[in-house]
Parts: C-alpha cells; structure tokens; sequence
C-alpha cells in the first residue's frame, strides 16, 4: 500500500509540474497577413513625372499672357513672347507638343500644386519664399527690378518713396522684393494689381507716384508701347531676379529633362535667337 501511494504522489507531482510549465509558455503568435503589414523600410513611389508628360505626348505649361516680352497676346490675339518661344524650342527638343494654360498669376502657384498644369513658364522669379513651395529647373535668365516714375516726378532715389503710393503686380517677384525692403513700412500705400501693364496705366494716370516692375516687362512697355514720353527708370539697384521654370516638389524626372532641353537649344544657339528677337542681346543663358 505504501509502494503504491508513493508512486501516485510522484506521478500527481509530475503532472502539476508540467502543468504550470505549459502555463507559463508564451501563447504563439498568429501568422501575420502581409497586406496587413506595414515595412518600416517601405521606399517612396517612382518619380514617373516625365513618364507621364511623354505618355501623353504634351507639356501643360501656366502663364500670365498679359506680361509683355514673356508671354502676351499680339495684335491678332496669338499668344507671344520670349518664354513662349523657348518653351515651344525646348518641346520640340523633347519631343512633346506645348498647351498653354493662361493663369492669374496671383494663385498661380496654387494651381500648379493643383494640376492644373505640369510646369510654370513665364518668367518665374525664383525666390526663398517661392522655393518652400515649388522647385525649378536651372536658372536660364536675370531680371533686374527697377522702379519707374513720370518724367516730371520728384522721386530720385528709394528713398525717396516714403510717404508716396507705389505699385507692382500681385505675387510677383517685384512685389516681394518691394515687401522685404524696408521701404514698405514707409510708404503712403502699396497697391497691387492683376499685371505690371495696368500698374504703369494707374502711373500714367497720376494715381500712382512709381511702379516697380522687371527691366525686361518695363522697358518693352516703355519703348515698344511707347511709353518713354511719360517715364524714366530710376537709377537704383533692387534685388536681382534669377529666373527658372517652375515645378511640382518631388518631379525630379521632368525637371531634368526641362534642363535638359534649356542645355540643347542653348547649345545650338536657338535661345541665343529668341534673345536678339525679343531683347536685342544675348539675354537668355
């Protein structure tokens, strides 16, 4: 009787101990669905900007048409100008047909962000605060901004500003050079308007004292549309404008080949023609 008690009290202690091993076994874990998965190393979509632009065989390119030499309508209504000439040379370059989109240039950031277009090409100012927003293709010209007033004004210097009405184009890089210059605080009021032209028409009218434009936009205006009787330039020196194409942030790909383009018609001196024909010099770079 004894035997056989001991051996039940060893078996009894046997099964207990197992017992609590397999309680305190870890439970094993389902098998994990890979949709359900997220890779930590997970890598960022193809850059495919240029592949769809060559897909569908055109470039979308947003412009102010009403900023003369760049982009603007001629007598007849045709679309015009320096930038438009480039873009259409650097498309043939590409291989692809160039669709205009005219734009107000105040949002035109916005809608480039929107896809409304693929690219901004119209004389864009490349600027810190733009470059928060968009990227560019290679700078491929300069802009100076200047400031211009009636023949019979007073004004000589920047200074000279302070306690007048300036304007300029909403958003433009002209605008923002006038914004960070310390000037602004002083003035009697800075208006801005839908283009550089219906800001030089106020000036011509006496509503305002000086205009403040590119040295491109405001000396076509003055000596194409005969606007030299009424204006001088002043002899101050503003911020210099680079100018570049604008893209989408991330395009990579279509920003290379845009640079690509401007290096094969500078190479073949196409852009060097579009200069002469538009600014009597070699301009375009």
């Amino acid at each position: 009787m004894k035997r056989h008690s001991l051996v039940f009290l060893i078996l009894t202690v046997f099964v207990f101990a197992f017992v609590l091993v397999g309680c305190g076994a870890p439970a094993e874990e389902p098998p994990v669905d890979p949709a359900d998965s997220t890779p930590t190393d997970a890598q960022p979509p193809a850059d495919d900007s240029w592949a769809k632009i060559e897909a569908k065989g055109e470039l979308k390119i947003g412009l102010d048409d009403n900023y003369p030499p760049i982009g603007f309508r001629d007598a007849q209504g045709e679309l015009v100008g320096c930038d438009v000439d480039l873009a259409k040379a650097v498309c043939e370059k590409l291989g692809v047909t160039p669709v205009f989109v005219p734009v107000e240039w105040d949002g035109v950031l916005l809608s480039l962000k929107n896809g409304d277009f693929d690219v901004i090409w119209n004389g864009l100012g490349v600027t810190e605060q733009r470059q928060l927003e968009i990227d560019y293709s290679r700078v491929y010209m300069t802009f100076d901004n200047i400031i211009i007033t009636s023949l019979d004004s007073d004004i000589a210097d920047i200074d000279d500003l302070a306690g007048k009405v300036l304007g300029s184009q909403l958003g433009s890089s002209a605008d923002i050079a006038v914004t960070s210059h310390p000037i602004v605080d002083e003035l009697k009021e800075f208006r801005k308007f839908g283009s550089y032209a219906e800001a030089l028409l106020d000036l011509q009218a006496g509503r305002l004292d000086a205009v403040v434009t590119d040295n491109a936009n405001g000396r076509y205006l003055m000596e194409v549309e005969g606007m030299t009787d009424s204006f001088k330039v002043l002899d101050v020196e503003l911020i210099p404008e680079p100018v570049g194409v604008g893209l989408r942030k991330g395009e990579a790909a279509l920003q290379a080949k845009i640079n690509e383009g401007l290096d094969a018609v500078a190479a073949d001196g196409t852009s060097l023609a579009i200069s002469e024909k538009w600014f009597g010099g070699e301009f375009i770079k």
